[in-house]
């Protein structure tokens, strides 16, 4: 999916997808979403700023989650407040999710892409926290 313009608050997405595209639900009003299985990456803001997402669930076969995938910037908002990434997720990109969102991984060997990483990645636009 590249770019999904007409989203019901519940959405399950349908079979077949492989990866979804960078904001491609960028401030949709969706509240519950399932991945369906076979879905091997979601892009770099691919949810961003959704705040009443409140449950999100992730395939099995996921395995990398762009940065600020589930990022808002409305500090006020604290729907999405837990996640389980399942054993299958190996990346997660920086600030992919809300600050204060607990995020459970299944594998230990999950790697949480810091600061640093995404400016060595992205030399022309250096991350700033402000």
């Amino acid at each position: 999916i590249l770019r999904y313009l007409l989203v019901p608050e519940d959405t399950e997405l349908p079979a077949g997808l492989t990866y979804i595209g960078e904001s491609a639900f960028y401030y949709a009003a969706m509240t519950s979403v399932t991945l369906p299985a076979g879905v091997t990456e979601i892009g770099e803001r691919s949810f961003y700023n959704i705040a009443a997402l409140t449950e999100f669930n992730f395939s099995e076969s996921l395995k990398t989650i762009g940065e600020f995938a589930f990022y808002y910037y409305d500090l006020g908002q604290t729907e999405l407040s837990a996640v389980t990434l399942p054993a299958s997720v190996e990346f997660v990109g920086f600030r992919a999710f809300p600050d204060g969102c607990e995020i459970t991984a299944l594998n230990p060997d999950t790697h949480f892409e810091t600061e640093e990483e995404i400016n060595q990645r992205n030399p022309d636009w250096a991350y700033r926290i402000p």
